[in-house]
């Protein structure tokens, strides 16, 4: 079973007149969201590998905040001789300095990561991006433009993604069915309705052309 998160983003975007994480603490967020609800610990325990290979996407880097907690995990969990690759796209790339500052509150949990994130993060933020970690054994490719656009050019299948999109309201899908939690009642604005709209369109493209894997595809959106 694929299992897709869908999150709102504390910095805020200049594009998106929103923040990129929790005010209350990201890098929680980033564990509860994506890594505990994509079961990440208990499938990399257990070998859940598709050859040696474990590849998440993501349709929003940012900060790289859920890299890092992803990378962090992994490091912890995953057998010697598993590898990740963690492919994300962003179309406004933050600069270096703001995503140090960004970050620096979760040094004392993510430091060793961020630290080599941050000595590897290149000055030219026009350019794609493809670095190594820990001997070739974590790989973390960033590509810069729209997600869809980028994504037609990638020959892959994830087994895990990772879906951002900036909205207020937590609203669960499945398959391409959205239900409602009942305390949000019909509380919809059009705002929210047009994320959801943006979150559909995005999952048939990349249906189309099978970037999602497994037979079974469950999108689980929890955004704020």
């Amino acid at each position: 079973m694929l299992v897709c998160i869908l999150c709102c983003m504390v910095i805020r975007s200049d594009y998106y007149d929103d923040v990129y994480f929790s005010a209350q603490d990201g890098l929680d967020e980033t564990r509860y969201v994506f890594l505990d609800g994509n079961n990440l610990q208990s499938r990399w325990q257990s070998g859940e590998f598709n050859g040696d290979e474990f590849v998440i996407a993501e349709t929003g880097f940012g900060t790289g905040l859920n890299f890092l907690a992803s990378w962090h995990l992994f490091r912890r969990v995953a057998a010697s001789d598993k590898k990740l690759h963690f492919i994300s796209v962003e179309k406004h790339p933050l600069e270096k300095a703001k995503i140090a500052e960004a970050l620096s509150v979760w040094h004392d949990q993510i430091g060793d990561e961020m630290d080599a994130y941050l000595a590897a993060y290149p000055d030219d933020i026009t350019q794609d991006f493809d670095v190594f970690f820990d001997d070739k054994r974590v790989h973390l490719t960033v590509l810069m433009g729209d997600a869809v656009c980028r994504y037609k050019e990638q020959n892959f299948q994830a087994d895990a993604w990772f879906l951002m999109v900036l909205s207020p309201r937590l609203i669960r899908i499945c398959g391409l069915r959205i239900f409602l939690p009942k305390r949000l009642g019909l509380q919809m604005n059009m705002a929210v309705f047009q994320a959801l709209q943006r979150l559909v369109l995005f999952v048939v493209a990349l249906l189309k052309l099978d970037l999602m894997c497994g037979k079974n595809r469950v999108l689980v959106v929890s955004v704020k």
